[in-house]
Order: C-alpha cells, then sequence, then structure tokens
C-alpha cells in the first residue's frame, strides 16, 4: 500500500474458533522478541516490533510477513474471533508479503523470517527437531514411515542401551533384596 499522506495503518485477521482431533486449538501467531501464541477466542494485547503475524489452523499457516520488524500493537478482544495490528508510527507506504502455506518445518525454514517458529514442538521441542531429522534420513533409505520409524525405534534403543542396563542390573537386584525388605517390614 501506498500514499501521498502518511497514515497509520491497520491489518485485520478474522478467524473462526476450532479445536482439532489432536485437542490442538486455531491459534493468532507472531514474531516478536519471541514467538507467541493466543487461542482465536482468547483476549489478549502486546506492542513490540514484530516480523511477522498470522493464524495458525492446523496443518496450514496463513502470515503476513514484513521486509523489517515494525513497531505496532497486535490486540484481540474477547470472543470477537479477530485480531487487530495497529501500526503505530505513520508511514506513506506498507510492504509485505502473505503467505499461505502448509506447516513443513523445512520449507517454513527455507523461506527465512524465522517462519519455522510457527511449527509448535510443545515442551519437547529440543528433542522433536533431532527426531525429525532422524526419521527424515531414514526415510530417505526406506521410503517408508512405517519402517522409518521402527528403524529410529532401533537406533535410539542402541544409544540408550548402557543406562537401560544399568537400570535392568539395579532392578535385579532389588528383586533379590525384596524378601529381606519384607521380613524386616
Amino acid at each position: 500500500l501506498k500514499s501521498q499522506t502518511p497514515y497509520r495503518y491497520r491489518i485485520l485477521f478474522n478467524s473462526t474458533p476450532g479445536e482439532g482431533e489432536n485437542h490442538k486449538y486455531r491459534q493468532f501467531v507472531f514474531l516478536g522478541k519471541s514467538t507467541t501464541r493466543e487461542k482465536v477466542e482468547d483476549d489478549f494485547s502486546e506492542e513490540e516490533k514484530f516480523k511477522w503475524m498470522g493464524i495458525d489452523h492446523k496443518f496450514h499457516l496463513i502470515t503476513f510477513i514484513l521486509p523489517e520488524k515494525l513497531q505496532a500493537k497486535i490486540s484481540a478482544l474477547e470472543k470477537s474471533n479477530k485480531m487487530t495490528i495497529d501500526f503505530t508510527e505513520p508511514t506513506t507506504e506498507l510492504k509485505g508479503d502473505i503467505l499461505f502455506t502448509v506447516k513443513n518445518y523445512d520449507e517454513l525454514a527455507a523461506m527465512g523470517d524465522n517462519l519455522k517458529l510457527a511449527v509448535d514442538f510443545g515442551v519437547f521441542g529440543i528433542l522433536a527437531v533431532p527426531i525429525l531429522r532422524g526419521l527424515q534420513f531414514f526415510y530417505k533409505w526406506v521410503p517408508n514411515y512405517g519402517w522409518s520409524i521402527v528403524l529410529l525405534t532401533l537406533l535410539i534403543r542402541l544409544i540408550t542401551y548402557p543406562l537401560q542396563y544399568k537400570s535392568f542390573k539395579s532392578m535385579k537386584k532389588m528383586q533379590e533384596i525384596q524378601p529381606e525388605l519384607n521380613r524386616i517390614k
């Protein structure tokens, strides 16, 4: 958008609340200092510099990506199902890209702008990416996800075998002294 007179632009994202089969809610998602996710029907307000903002809908993502971080206020009223982005500084031009895509981690990472952060791996995100890479590695060798999962599981079991062996030995020792513990009780 371009004009002769500086304006404070506003972008409006509208969605309907929804819950997927995995109990994941449709969310508004945006990247400022960190990635923030808000349920579509929740009340929130945040003001800072943002790089992109959009809607996370199950397996898809629709975002508005800015060329650089711009100061804006992002807010939504409870049950309004609308996210309002008000740019705080007047400008004669608002540039950006609109992206609608499947949330494929590798493709989003290749696009840049930290779009990969739109994929929510949850609490175990630190483990999820290496496991994803392992699954992709085995899928290259055996193009079947079922067998790739089996091979990845075997590899993880092989790596954790020393811990499992120690645990098994400790359990055997506990079984041996269990009668004495019962007698003491």
